[in-house]
């Protein structure tokens, strides 16, 4: 909404002022008609009902068919939900991750995106004296890296092309520069299988595995990653490592309402 406002101009600036104007009059009072919102923001009452109605129309107000009375609408529920879960995904995850920790004996991190990057909000480290270690708060591109294709796998095409483009400017470990054809045929293995995988890409030594976690609505809202020297990676200890996240990731997703595909 900053965005919106800093491009506006003075006249949808306007505009959006006063839609709002509307859902701050109805959050400080739950019920009102047209009359009366009209007289509390000193508009016309032809100017309220055409921001009333378009409120409506997407979901934002509802009206009472008896009464003819505003409320604020459903469609504000659902976005509260939506944030709500976001807000509370770090502390729901912690023991999923410590479970997870335990059966893997590795660094369990949970990572969220913002924008094109990605950041670790929790970390469980492994109990191994050599492990992975990872920083909370740090962002981090989402290319390479296990936990960055886990989400770029599942996100629209559009914003994909925006990584693909920048590919040129991406060093693995090796020094070597991603191939565009290798980097979407790895993205559509993620997306069949479910699971990333990653080894020496972005640190030197260190392997991980990745795990989308969905919301209610089949969105990637987060993601789970098990962090690994190379030096403990075998084909027995790499499977046994995903097919445990998958197991985590499975019941993250299901306590934020993911009831698997439609």
């Amino acid at each position: 909404m900053l965005q919106i406002a800093q491009h506006a101009t003075p006249a949808g600036q306007r505009v959006l002022d006063r839609v709002l104007d509307v859902l701050d009059a109805l959050e400080r009072d739950p019920e009102a008609t047209v009359t009366e919102l009209a007289r509390r923001l000193n508009v016309d009452k032809s100017t309220a009902s055409r921001q009333l109605a378009a409120l409506a129309q997407r979901g934002y107000v509802d009206r009472d068919a008896v009464t003819g009375r505003f409320r604020l609408g459903i469609r504000l529920l659902h976005l509260g939900s939506l944030v709500a879960r976001r807000l509370n995904i770090r502390t729901a995850a912690l023991p999923v991750m410590t479970r997870l920790r335990d059966a893997t004996n590795e660094t369990i991190c949970l990572s969220i995106r913002r924008g094109l990057q990605r950041v670790y909000i929790e970390v469980v480290e492994s109990r191994h004296e050599v492990r992975r270690t990872q920083e909370i708060g740090v962002f981090r591109p989402l290319y390479p890296g296990a936990p960055g294709k886990a989400f770029l796998a599942f996100m629209p095409a559009t914003e994909v092309e925006l990584v693909l483009r920048s590919l040129g400017a991406v060093r693995f470990t090796s020094g070597a520069t991603p191939d565009r054809r290798a980097v979407e045929a790895d993205l559509a293995a993620i997306r069949a299988s479910g699971a990333s995988w990653s080894e020496q890409e972005t640190i030197p030594g260190a392997a991980a595995a990745a795990l989308p976690i969905l919301d209610h609505s089949g969105e990637v809202v987060a993601v789970l990653s098990i962090a690994m020297p190379i030096t403990r990676l075998t084909p027995e200890h790499r499977a046994h490592c995903i097919e445990q996240g998958r197991v985590a990731a499975a019941e993250l997703s299901h306590s934020l309402g993911f009831l698997g595909p439609a």
